[in-house]
């Protein structure tokens, strides 16, 4: 389990580094957007990781863990976004990590469906 745990986290950390890469190379109100489609690529692609920590060990903390550390990795590109006006007023980062995570629960196994799911859900937070 703590084995597991640990290629859990060290694959959010990787995603929590995007963020700042993101940001410093693509304009504030494209970055966020750009970053929450990486992740929820990792999340169809990580499905069966994330799964064997909740079913078969029963953890949620790393889950929990993990959506903390994405939230303070998030909150600048949020932030920047909602400055350049492509994000709506009082959408919090939570929300939009809930978001992608679902969209990505959904998704067909390759991942093939996300980007489309992604587009209908980022029309409603702009």
């Amino acid at each position: 389990q703590a084995l597991v745990e640990a290629v859990y986290d060290a694959r959010v950390e990787e995603l929590c580094a995007e963020a700042d890469q993101t940001a410093q190379r693509l304009p504030d109100g494209e970055a966020l957007w750009v970053w929450l489609r990486h992740i929820a690529h990792h999340c169809v692609a990580e499905r069966a990781l994330a799964a064997l920590l909740r079913n078969e060990f029963g953890d949620t903390t790393a889950d929990n863990r993990s959506l903390r550390w994405l939230c303070r990795a998030g909150q600048p590109l949020l932030d920047r976004a909602a400055a350049a006006g492509t994000v709506r007023s009082g959408v919090t980062i939570e929300e939009l990590l809930l978001l992608v995570n679902a969209v990505a629960g959904v998704c067909s196994e390759n991942g093939a469906d996300v980007d489309r799911l992604l587009e209908l859900t980022w029309n409603g937070a702009r």
